[in-house]
């Protein structure tokens, strides 16, 4: 492992720009030991995701490649969402979603203010809190349900999945939050199932 760089370290985790500016100066372009490449200088970054040689699907050793589908919920997640695909099949679903949230921004943006609002007025202003855990993660949670018409009612579940999906981009580092993982997604899957269904049989104007 190039440079004793580890992106799972929870110290690298809890303050990783100390460990970045290093890296850009002493070892921009490195292999790290799961195989992967670690680009740290905007340009090479830049360079790398304009490249057509390069694909956005995951590597074939990552837990969420495509040749773990069969074995992981979030390895079929993977090959279906925009982020890992490639052209050609990238621009249809990227044409029609831009579209959708186009068109729903202009024809009914959510009230953020107005959810904003409501999330101060349930604080305690005697207590202590955590405004990330406490404000903006559940801001941001019923604000994208109100845009794409998912119900918050049990916003606790929505954001403990939300904060689990990320590991579809990253580093997975066990398989105890792969297992997690999976669970949720197929929870959310299920979750949209409904939703779906609901709105085939009962068409609306939301996203």
């Amino acid at each position: 492992m190039a440079d004793g760089f580890d992106p799972t370290d929870p110290a690298f985790v809890d303050d990783p720009y100390p460990v970045f500016a290093r890296l850009r100066r002493d070892a921009p372009v490195q292999r790290l030991a799961s195989g992967a490449w670690a680009l740290t200088r905007y340009d090479d970054v830049h360079e790398a995701l304009a490249d057509d040689r390069l694909s956005n699907a995951p590597a074939r050793y990552a837990v969420v490649a495509s040749r773990n589908r069969e074995r992981y919920v979030c390895a079929d997640v993977a090959a279906n969402i925009l982020p890992f695909l490639d052209e050609p099949a990238h621009a249809g679903p990227r044409r029609a979603i831009g579209r959708g949230f186009h068109e729903r921004l202009r024809s009914a943006p959510p009230d953020i203010e107005g959810i904003a609002t409501d999330l101060l007025s349930e604080w305690d202003s005697g207590a202590t809190h955590d405004v990330v855990a406490d404000y903006a993660s559940p801001l941001a949670v019923a604000v994208i349900g109100d845009l794409l018409g998912v119900p918050v009612d049990d916003s606790e579940r929505l954001q403990a999945w939300s904060e689990l999906f990320f590991y579809l981009f990253g580093a997975i580092p066990s398989a105890d939050v792969r297992d997690r993982l999976d669970a949720a997604l197929s929870d959310f899957r299920d979750l949209l199932r409904g939703i779906l269904e609901r709105r085939r049989a009962h068409p609306d104007d939301g996203l």
